[in-house]
């Protein structure tokens, strides 16, 4: 798993088979107001995609006049889409203060339709899940 950081602003188009996908966290306060301490804050291997490349590349082929015709797999998700995804999966890219997993479509592993939405938010900076030794590369 690589990270990498780019400035808040910045456009990140998945390719082929790819999905971008922001991260979910537990909050740090539950529905009956208990606080929950930093360190209770694991990577959960949930997230949202956000953006979904064309499908991937399985088939290229030409036309009788010379012109290339390209078959893609379909993509099995959609933008907006809850999904878990395979441990050790996807590259990790933080943008401006959010941080994002990019994913290929076969590490997301099942499709999740919340019922409460109310237990989890977006990982951000502040979130332990990212960390300085993760991003230069130092295992923790």
């Amino acid at each position: 798993m690589t990270s990498l950081c780019l400035p808040a602003g910045s456009v990140v188009d998945p390719l082929d088979g790819m999905m971008l996908c922001r991260l979910y966290v537990n909050k740090l306060q539950t529905a009956s107001g208990l606080v929950l301490p930093q360190q209770s804050r694991e990577e959960l291997f949930f997230a949202k995609i956000v953006k979904i490349g064309k499908g991937k590349v399985y088939d290229v082929g030409l036309t009788e006049d010379g012109g290339e015709v390209v078959a893609r797999k379909p993509v099995k998700f959609e933008e907006g889409d809850d999904v878990i995804y395979s441990r050790f999966r996807g590259d990790r890219v933080k943008i401006g203060e959010d941080v994002y997993a990019l994913l290929g479509q076969d590490d997301a592993i099942a499709k999740v339709t919340l019922g409460d939405d109310s237990m989890f938010q977006f990982a951000g900076e502040s979130d332990e899940i990212w960390s300085v030794a993760e991003i230069a590369g130092v295992p923790g």
